[in-house]
C-alpha cells in the first residue's frame, strides 16, 4: 500500500470492485432487514399495473410528482422483472454508490487504492457513526449494511450527492458532473443543491488555481442533462392535469396541513441539536480546511472537491440554523424545501473524511519531517513503513465493527422477528392477494392504515390514500382540500381538529378508521362511494365493516361498497363519531 500522487485519479478497478462490495453488504443488510422501496409504488403506476381513475389524489401523486426513481422503476417493471426481484435490483443501488463514493473520497485524499477500498467497505459497516452528525429534520437511513430503507427519495438523493462530491474529489470530473445534473431529475431539490456547489468548486478551481474547465466535466454535465430533460420530458407529457379547486378554501386546508400535520416542517430542534451540527460543521470545515492548505503540488480536481464540500457544509449549517432560529428571513419556498435535512448531504461523509484525513496528516507529516527523526525512535518507524498509519486505521475500523457482524449475520438465522421480516415479501404470492389482483380493480379502494402498501404493491389496488405519507401537500398544493375531505370523510379524523396523538405525524397510524367504519351503515358507505368514487374496503379480517364480502382469508377481508345512487343516504342513520382534539 505505497502512497501514490494525489493527482492520479481514483483507478476504475477500485470504483467497480467498492460498489461490488456495497452489493454483497446490501445484500446482507437485506437479509438482516427485509423492506420495501417506495420508489416501485410509483413504478407500479406509470407501468399500468395499477390503475388510477382520473383524478384520484394518489393518482395524482404518482404521476403528478417529477423523479426519475419513477420512471426507473417502470422501466424495469415493464421489462418484466418481478417486483420482488426489482425491489432487491434497487435496494443494492445505494450501498453499491455510497461505498464507492466513500473509495472515491478516500482515494482522493491519500492515493492508496487498496486502503481506500478496505476503509470505504468499513466505512459503510461502521455507518451508525453517520447518525450521530444527521439533521434532526429528516431521517438519513441507509447508511449502513444493516439499515437499509424505504425512503427511496431521500436515501437516493443522499447517496448520490455523496457519489458526486467523492467523484470530483476522487479526480472522476466527468462521474461527478453525469451524476450531480442527473440528481436533478431524481431528487430537484437536492440535485439544484449539489449542482450549485460543484458549480462554486469548480469556479474556486478557476479563479483560485487558475484550473480551466475541464472536457470532462463539460462531457459529463451534457450527458447528465441529456438524461435529466429526456426524463423531464417524459414527466410532462405523462403529467395529468390538476383538480380545479376553490383557491380560498383550497388555501384554508393548506394552512391547516401546515399548522397540523406537516412533520418535516415542524420539527423543533434542541440546543444537542444545534451542538451536534456544530460539531460537524468544526469537524468536517477543519479537516478541509486543512486538507487545502497543506496539500502539496499542483491543484487539481481533490481540491476542487474539497472546496465544493466546504462550500456545502458551510451553505447546509446556516440554512439549519435559520430553519430554527430565523424562519422569517427564509422565503417561503425555501421553506418548504426542508433546507435543514441538506445537513445529511455531508453527515454520511464525516467517518470517511476522518479516515481519509488521518492517513493524509500522517503522510505530510512524514513528508516534512522525516529528516529530524533520529533512527530507532517511534517517528522513524512511520518514516520506514509510510503504510502503517493507514494500516492501523483499518484494523481499528475491523476491530470496531467485524465481530458485530459477524454475530449479526449468524443471529440472523435465529431471531424469529428476523426470520418474519424475511418471509414478509413471500406474502405477495399468497393466494388471497393472487385473486385481488385477479379482480383486476381500476377504482379506489379505501384501506385499513396498516394495509395501503400492502393493497398496492401485492393486490395491485388502487388505494385512495397511503396512510403512510400523507406528506405531499407541500409538492402538490392543489390536492389538499381532498386530501383533507378523505382523511375526515373516509378515516373519521378531523382535519382541522385532529387528535393531539396525530399532530406533526403525516401518518394515520394502524387502528385509525376501524370503530368508525363500524359504526357506518351501508347507506352512509354509499354516499362515502359517491363522493370519492371508492368501490371496496380492504380490511384485517378481525374488523367490522357492514358490507358485502367480496374476498376474505384468516388475514384479510375486501368488502365491496354499495353503488353510488344520486339520492343522498338515509337521514336517519346516525352520524359516526369524528376523531378530533
Amino acid at each position: 500500500m505505497s502512497p501514490r500522487p494525489l493527482a492520479k485519479p481514483a483507478p476504475w478497478p477500485l470504483i467497480l470492485a467498492a460498489m461490488l462490495a456495497g452489493v454483497v453488504m446490501g445484500a446482507f443488510g437485506q437479509r438482516w432487514l427485509p423492506i420495501e422501496e417506495r420508489l416501485l409504488d410509483g413504478g407500479l403506476v406509470l407501468s399500468g399495473q395499477v390503475s388510477y381513475p382520473a383524478q384520484a389524489v394518489m393518482g395524482l401523486f404518482y404521476k403528478g410528482v417529477w423523479t426519475l426513481l419513477y420512471q426507473l422503476g417502470a422501466l424495469v417493471l415493464d421489462a418484466g422483472v418481478s417486483y420482488r426481484a426489482a425491489n432487491f435490483i434497487f435496494l443494492l443501488m445505494p450501498p453499491a454508490m455510497l461505498t464507492a463514493a466513500f473509495a472515491l473520497f478516500i482515494h482522493g485524499l491519500t492515493g492508496r487504492p487498496l486502503f481506500s477500498l478496505a476503509a470505504a467497505i468499513l466505512c459503510f459497516m461502521n455507518g451508525h457513526f453517520v447518525s450521530l452528525f444527521a439533521s434532526s429534520d429528516y431521517p438519513l437511513l441507509g447508511m449502513a449494511w444493516n439499515t437499509p430503507s424505504t425512503h427511496s427519495h431521500g436515501r437516493f438523493g443522499a447517496v448520490l450527492a455523496a457519489f458526486s462530491f467523492a467523484a470530483l474529489v476522487g479526480g472522476r470530473e466527468a462521474l461527478a458532473a453525469f451524476s450531480a445534473v442527473v440528481l436533478v431529475a431524481v431528487h430537484p431539490v437536492i440535485g439544484g443543491y449539489v449542482v450549485t456547489m460543484l458549480a462554486f468548486g469548480l469556479g474556486v478551481s478557476r479563479l483560485a488555481w487558475h484550473r480551466s474547465i475541464s472536457r470532462p466535466v463539460v462531457v459529463g454535465f451534457a450527458a447528465g442533462a441529456g438524461v435529466t430533460l429526456a426524463s423531464l420530458a417524459a414527466f410532462l407529457l405523462l403529467r395529468p392535469a390538476m383538480p380545479d379547486v376553490d383557491e380560498a378554501v383550497n388555501r384554508t386546508y393548506i394552512e391547516v396541513y401546515s399548522a397540523f400535520w406537516d412533520d418535516h416542517r415542524n420539527r423543533t430542534a434542541t440546543g444537542a441539536d444545534l451542538l451536534r451540527v456544530a460539531i460537524l460543521f468544526a469537524v468536517l470545515t477543519l479537516q478541509l480546511l486543512t486538507f487545502l492548505l497543506l496539500r502539496r503540488g499542483r491543484r487539481g480536481s481533490a481540491d476542487a472537491g474539497a472546496a465544493a464540500l466546504l462550500a456545502a457544509v458551510a451553505v447546509s449549517t446556516v440554512l439549519y440554523v435559520l430553519q430554527h432560529w430565523g424562519r422569517a428571513l427564509l422565503p417561503d419556498i425555501v421553506l418548504r424545501a426542508i433546507p435543514g435535512r441538506l445537513i445529511n448531504m455531508q453527515a454520511c461523509f464525516a467517518m470517511a473524511v476522518i479516515v481519509g484525513m488521518t492517513v493524509f496528516v500522517a503522510d505530510e507529516i512524514v513528508h516534512r519531517f522525516r529528516h529530524r527523526w533520529q533512527p530507532k525512535t517511534l517517528g522513524s518507524i512511520f518514516v520506514r513503513h509510510p503504510n502503517a498509519i493507514a494500516a492501523a486505521v483499518a484494523v481499528v475500523l475491523a476491530a470496531r465493527f467485524l465481530p458485530g457482524f459477524v454475530y449479526g449475520v449468524i443471529l440472523t438465522q435465529r431471531d424469529p422477528e428476523m426470520v418474519a421480516a424475511q418471509q414478509m415479501l413471500a406474502e405477495i404470492d399468497s393466494p388471497f392477494w393472487s385473486k385481488v389482483r385477479d379482480l383486476g380493480f381500476d377504482r379506489l379502494v379505501l384501506t385499513a392504515p396498516e394495509l395501503s402498501m400492502k393493497a398496492l404493491r401485492y393486490g395491485r389496488l388502487p388505494i385512495a390514500l397511503d396512510t403512510t405519507a400523507i406528506d405531499f401537500v407541500p409538492y402538490l398544493p392543489q390536492t389538499a382540500t381532498a386530501l383533507g375531505t378523505l382523511v375526515e370523510r373516509g378515516y373519521g379524523v378531523s382535519f382541522f381538529h385532529p387528535p393531539a396523538a396525530l399532530k406533526f405525524l403525516s401518518v394515520l397510524p394502524p387502528g385509525t378508521g376501524r370503530n368508525y367504519w363500524a359504526c357506518l351503515s351501508p347507506g352512509q358507505w354509499q354516499g362515502i362511494a359517491r363522493e370519492f368514487g371508492i368501490a371496496a374496503v380492504l380490511v384485517p379480517a378481525d374488523w367490522t365493516v357492514r358490507l358485502p364480502l367480496l374476498l376474505s382469508d384468516s388475514n384479510y377481508a375486501l368488502h365491496a361498497l354499495p353503488a353510488p345512487a344520486s339520492a343522498p343516504a338515509d337521514a336517519t342513520d346516525p352520524p359516526c363519531p369524528v376523531q378530533r382534539n
